[in-house]
């Protein structure tokens, strides 16, 4: 049987991560402002604007971040640069990505942009989908996420 001599990526990069709340709950507990500030911004950080109970609010954040590297090809347990990724919201509640620094840089260099990001929790798991376009001279049709 022949084999195409050529393939085409899908116009898109997508990845879901899911995380154990309790594991969040004993960070917490176990290093508390340290495991914080490592992970996660100051403005990720500011409880006033947090709706969800605070360890299922981090575990959703922490689950976006992870599900970002894991599109931008990173190790998850070599990574040090969390505050290149940051989940804010829109005034109405959506979440949205923002990248910073190398994690900016390698998603250029990559050609990903539009990053659509859903974040769902309860009180044992959170998960985050994350879908993000690939920008390429092969892809010209209309794309979905503009």
């Amino acid at each position: 049987m022949n084999q195409p001599t050529h393939q085409h990526e899908a116009p898109y990069r997508q990845g879901l991560h899911i995380v154990k709340t309790a594991w969040i709950e004993a960070c917490l507990a176990q290093s508390g402002e340290q495991f914080e500030q490592q992970y996660f911004s100051i403005a990720e950080r500011h409880r006033t604007q947090i709706r969800a109970p605070y360890a299922q609010y981090l575990a959703g954040r922490f689950a976006a971040k992870a599900t970002i590297l894991q599109i931008l090809h990173i190790q998850l347990e070599t990574f040090d640069r969390w505050h290149d990724i940051e989940i804010k919201n829109w005034p109405h509640g959506e979440p949205f990505v923002t990248l910073d620094g190398y994690c900016q840089k390698l998603a250029a260099d990559l050609h990903l942009n539009n990053w659509l990001l859903s974040i769902s929790h309860i009180s044992t798991y959170a998960a985050a989908s994350v879908i993000a376009r690939l920008k390429s001279p092969f892809h010209k049709e209309k794309s979905p996420f503009r």
